[in-house]
């Protein structure tokens, strides 16, 4: 483990201010694996640490794991730094290739994280084939003034949304213009695509690792820069892409992609999500019907990647129906289905207008977001009709609200 602050020469005017140097000041290996190797980090097991202090212009500070990876495994790691003055760089070197990439060049590449304000976030998503792995996470302070009250705070686990999605909003490893974020929750639904012309699509990376899509995303050790809604990776959604999804119009089986379990013995155990039905399933309800339809319409003509998030979320009510009856003076459970293709903010249920039930900052699930959420409504005891519906707001600041459903309070 290298915890030592370094100095370089050149770094600009050295100011002479009291504080403390970087040190490590938290260490934390929970090793879950079920083979009981605690000499490695492998599935399942979970690292944390946390870095403070300050550097001086032209110090940096490097932090390396005391365990390496044992065994392949989808992982993430994620730093997020924040800081006062100065000017500091995070960085790190690619540990490993991809496992299923063609392009072995990856390993060693710097990864430079993007600055907002003075806060970074790092992210990478190795996916472990060697055993021995090892990562080292950098802060160089580039500046010519000293940087104070930094915090350094990092993790390693498994590349699940609900763990890194917050924390990667503002990272991008290969550089693309795709958020790490947005770029990886989007590989759940786009892996499993299988051959496109005659190569096999694991051997092509959906999703963020290292490299950047090239004017022809079908070639070796590329990564195919795709949005789902393009279906057919050709740079833009267009009429191809409609026509191939109203193909596909009621495929599914009715369970939501948030439901999926981890559980090799559970029914509904679909965690490679190999149905093919599942690549159209853009809101990922269970179903592909008309919303998954408009999502693509919405977006015709439009050229991909893109580098904002244009695609506002969409919201419907499921439970009651238009038009149904609801006994007055009950509690009724308003069910409801939201979407986005990056990151759901706030999710608010009306009922006349008014705001009944209320989540902000809601946790992605598996894959997009696309939570399921309920509502508890006490029923006027008078009888009479009356209006509900969702209002969603996006990471981008979108705001969708549902049709209106119309129900009887008798």
């Amino acid at each position: 483990m290298a915890a030592k602050p370094v100095k370089h020469q050149g770094g600009g005017n050295q100011e002479q201010v009291s504080f403390e140097p970087m040190s490590i000041v938290s260490e934390h290996y929970n090793f879950r694996d079920l083979s009981g190797d605690n000499s490695c980090l492998g599935e399942d097991d979970e690292f944390t640490w946390k870095a403070i202090g300050g550097l001086k212009p032209g110090e940096s500070f490097t932090f390396t794991p005391q365990y390496a990876a044992c065994q392949y495994h989808p992982a993430v790691v994620s730093a997020v730094l924040s800081w006062q003055g100065g000017e500091l760089e995070l960085s790190s070197e690619v540990p490993a290739a991809d496992f299923t990439s063609w392009d072995a060049s990856q390993k060693g590449k710097s990864i430079v994280a993007p600055v907002v304000g003075n806060t970074a976030q790092l992210c990478m998503f190795p996916y472990y084939s060697d055993s021995n792995t090892v990562y080292s996470i950098t802060i160089t302070n580039v500046g010519s003034t000293t940087a104070t009250d930094i915090v350094l705070e990092g993790r390693s686990e498994n590349d699940w949304p609900i763990h890194y999605f917050p924390r990667c909003i503002n990272g991008d490893a290969d550089n693309d213009g795709w958020n790490d974020s947005l770029e990886h929750t989007m590989a759940s639904l786009v892996y499993p695509i299988g051959y496109i012309g005659d190569i096999f699509q694991p051997y092509i990376l959906w999703g963020s690792n290292y490299l950047s899509a090239d004017v022809s995303t079908l070639d070796s050790g590329d990564e195919i820069d795709s949005s789902p809604a393009d279906l057919n990776d050709d740079g833009m959604v267009d009429a191809l892409d409609i026509a191939i999804i109203s193909n596909h119009q009621g495929e599914g089986n009715g369970i939501p992609l948030e439901a999926i379990s981890p559980n090799t013995s559970d029914v509904e155990y679909m965690w490679n999500n190999d149905y093919p039905w599942r690549r159209y399933d853009l809101d990922g309800d269970g179903y592909v019907g008309p919303e998954d339809l408009a999502i693509v319409t919405g977006l015709e003509g439009e050229v991909l990647p893109m580098v904002k998030d244009i695609i506002a979320p969409t919201a419907r009510v499921i439970s009651p129906v238009e038009g149904g009856v609801v006994t007055r003076g009950s509690y009724y459970q308003i069910k409801g289905h939201v979407w986005d293709n990056a990151a759901i903010t706030r999710v608010e249920y009306l009922v006349d207008g008014k705001t009944l039930c209320d989540v902000s900052d809601p946790v992605p699930a598996m894959g997009y977001v696309s939570p399921f959420y309920r509502c508890s409504w006490n029923v006027p005891k008078r009888s009479g009709d009356h209006e509900l519906s969702i209002r969603v707001t996006d990471g981008a600041g979108q705001i969708t609200t549902s049709p209106v459903v119309w129900v009887s309070a008798k």
